[in-house]
């Protein structure tokens, strides 16, 4: 029987953010450059979140499902932060450029990085786009939009921490909607 390592969960979470945010991007910018309406931004920003949470979940639920077996003899211990800290790295490039973005508005450097920081994390590129108008250089910028912005790094390790969580707890999603329906079923 393979072992999925923490290396390799946090592999995989990389590779799956890295080829999704390359997506998302495509998606974004031909949605955008279609129809630059607000109502077309929503639908975007929800694709993307859908779509970055079904590539992120199984990874992380998987693992959890696999630690849960080996927990209890003693193979594995016993943490819930397992699928936090595999977030925070497999998110390491996107945290980067919060630091950058910090260090650009702080210092008045990098002024034309608020556009890169929007590319790179393109999972939430119509939230950022509503927040960081391109006619706006950094520094202009009010400090609550800049903050917001800031803080959709927080949510693809938290993903993976409720992932993780959840595949330890042997939770299943599809199990839950297919027995409701189940039940629904035998009543008639």
């Amino acid at each position: 029987m393979e072992k999925n390592t923490f290396s390799k969960m946090c592999v995989k979470l990389f590779f799956r953010l890295i080829f999704l945010d390359i997506a998302c991007f495509i998606l974004c910018a031909f949605g955008i450059a279609a129809s630059d309406g607000n109502f077309v931004r929503i639908l975007l920003q929800i694709a993307c979140i859908i779509v970055t949470i079904a590539f992120v979940y199984p990874v992380c639920h998987k693992q959890g499902d696999v630690d849960a077996t080996l927990i209890p003899s003693g193979h594995r211990k016993n943490s819930n932060l397992k699928g936090l800290l595999a977030g925070i790295i497999a998110c390491s490039p996107y945290l980067i450029s919060s630091v950058i973005l910090v260090v650009s508005r702080i210092f008045g450097v990098f002024s034309g990085f608020m556009n890169y920081y929007k590319m790179i994390n393109s999972f939430f590129f119509p939230f950022l786009y509503s927040l960081m108008p391109t006619d706006y250089s950094l520094t202009e910028l009010s400090a609550s939009n800049f903050l917001l912005s800031l803080s959709v790094q927080i949510f693809i390790p938290i993903i993976c921490l409720f992932s993780y969580i959840l595949g330890k707890q042997r939770f299943l999603f599809k199990e839950v909607v297919f027995y409701k329906k189940k039940e629904i079923a035998d009543r008639n």
